[in-house]
């Protein structure tokens, strides 16, 4: 059993991206998005890191107003899209933003705004840029 008060992961159900292989699957760019279309999640993320990129969940429970039960809920859809890591300080939970998720999820973005993920045709984008 570790000291008390020293840092602890929780159990990460999360996205494990490779030190060699920064890149999301399809699979996993899917769930991050389908995540990050929930205003609450949105709204989460924003204040994580406007709080240094850590903030206790209690900070969060009392901003949202909502029951203990619904923002754990929220956390941990967080957590299993990887963009966040659940840690333990104590008794203290705290939601920590993932910046290697971040990188490789806006990456994938540019890929797709950039169209070499997409293939589209040229005609198709002359049509959009007029």
């Amino acid at each position: 059993m570790p000291a008390r008060g020293v840092e602890q992961p929780a159990q990460s159900q999360g996205l494990v991206l490779t030190e060699d292989n920064q890149q999301l699957t399809d699979q996993q760019f899917t769930r991050i998005t389908r995540t990050l279309a929930e205003p609450r999640r949105a709204r989460i993320l924003r204040e994580i890191a406007a709080h240094g990129n850590s903030i206790p969940l209690t900070c969060l429970l009392r901003r949202h107003q909502v029951s203990p039960a619904t923002l754990s809920h929220h956390a941990n859809e967080l957590n299993s899209s990887g963009l966040v890591e659940i840690v333990r300080h104590g008794r203290f939970v705290h939601l920590v933003l993932r910046p290697d998720v971040w990188k490789a999820y806006v990456k994938c973005l540019s890929d797709l705004i950039d169209g070499s993920e997409l293939r589209i045709s040229k005609e198709h984008v002359a049509r959009f840029e007029r």
